[in-house]
């Protein structure tokens, strides 16, 4: 702990002013030049108390010890060097380092016990009284440094919780989006794919069965709507709304044979196969695994090209996702480079999702089959 250029500045100025009181008090009482010398060597190291407070210390105990050797004690000259004494003693353990703080203490009181032995060897209450008169300034200095420690201690503790608690709150708020993103990537994604295909059957058999393509109508705007109010219910999410999570029930890996049925009336040739009965799971491993189907679904809609088979079984404590679909291998190179970029960010939101409830996912690809493998542990739902 060293001092700034305007401490040292305040030092200069009161060692100046400890050496005028001083050479006053040397000039009423008549003593000397020898004296005014003495004076000047204990106050002038006050300038150094703070960036040199070992040196000040050996400089100023030190003049103390050799007036007194030569039988003259400088602090006989007025209460300037007294202070001056008290000062840098104070100063080696308040602004040292732990070995000059030690080394300090231990030099003044050395110069000042030599002092009074010189003088006299029996003389125990002047050995006592010095040793207070030294070590009561060392110890406040060491008390006031330990205690501004312990504040800095607390600011330093405090500005680190306050990083930390941040930091969590960054965290949670990017966590928050990336969920929020995965459910509109999962929602709008599967019904305006599901919608498509619907319009594209209602335009086909527009003019050959007017029934069958309002039928198909009626579903696209069935479906739409279904994506509004899931839709409705994000926004309201992520605005934090008050009532936002209690807007629409959450989906559950049984609501997966509504999007099965979805897509078969759209055109879709999809086969679902469920162990009876499937076991509850909890309400985040529900969520993922109805999403995890949901956004594979979508993903065979959009880069498949025929036949889908859903298979959800439970063994050994998880629950497993089983999605395969036909796919064209003469243009899947095509499909691939149209949408890498939406297929990818799916596969990662899916995976996302049940690594999250301690779960896993992969895909392979047999010959002209995609497939993919999921599974979420079991969890009874409270």
């Amino acid at each position: 702990m060293r001092a700034d250029r305007h401490a040292v500045g305040q030092d200069v100025a009161l060692a100046l002013g400890l050496l005028a009181l001083g050479a006053l008090q040397v000039g009423l009482q008549r003593s000397g030049w020898v004296a005014l010398v003495g004076v000047a060597c204990v106050a002038l190291p006050v300038a150094a108390r703070r960036s040199h407070p070992l040196p000040a210390v050996v400089l100023g105990w030190g003049v103390l010890l050799v007036s007194e050797g030569l039988g003259h004690d400088v602090t006989s000259e007025g209460y300037a060097t007294i202070l001056a004494l008290v000062l840098t003693v104070y100063s080696v353990a308040r602004h040292g380092h732990r070995w000059e703080q030690l080394a300090g203490l231990a030099l003044a009181l050395a110069f000042t016990w030599v002092g009074v032995l010189i003088n006299d060897p029996t003389d125990v209450p002047s050995l006592l009284l010095t040793t207070i008169i030294v070590g009561a300034p060392w110890a406040a200095g060491y008390a006031v440094r330990a205690s501004l420690e312990r504040r800095d201690q607390v600011v330093v503790e405090n500005l680190r919780l306050i990083s930390e608690r941040e930091r969590h709150t960054r965290e949670a708020i990017a966590s928050n989006r990336t969920e929020i993103a995965r459910d509109l990537h999962d929602v709008l994604g599967h019904s305006l794919a599901v919608m498509v295909m619907q319009l594209g059957a209602a335009d086909h058999a527009f003019t050959r069965d007017p029934t069958r393509a309002r039928l198909a109508l009626r579903a696209a705007r069935s479906t739409g709507k279904e994506a509004m109010d899931e839709l409705r219910t994000l926004v309201a999410l992520f605005r934090e709304e008050p009532g936002a999570l209690g807007t629409g029930p959450t989906p559950r890996l049984v609501d997966a044979a509504g999007l099965v049925d979805e897509l078969t009336s759209a055109g879709l040739d999809v086969r679902l196969d469920v162990d009876d009965p499937l076991p509850a799971l909890g309400p985040a491993e529900d969520l993922a695994a109805y999403r995890i189907v949901q956004e594979s679904l979508t993903n065979a809609v959009r880069h498949g090209s025929g036949d889908v088979r859903v298979r959800l079984e439970s063994k050994a404590g998880l629950v497993h996702i089983v999605i395969d679909n036909r796919v064209d291998d003469a243009g899947a190179s095509d499909r691939r480079e149209q949408g890498s970029h939406d297929l990818g960010f799916g596969l990662i939101g899916m995976e996302e999702r049940a690594r999250s409830c301690g779960g896993w996912l992969r895909t392979t690809r047999p010959p002209g089959r995609f497939r993919l493998e999921a599974a979420v542990p079991i969890k009874v739902a409270p």
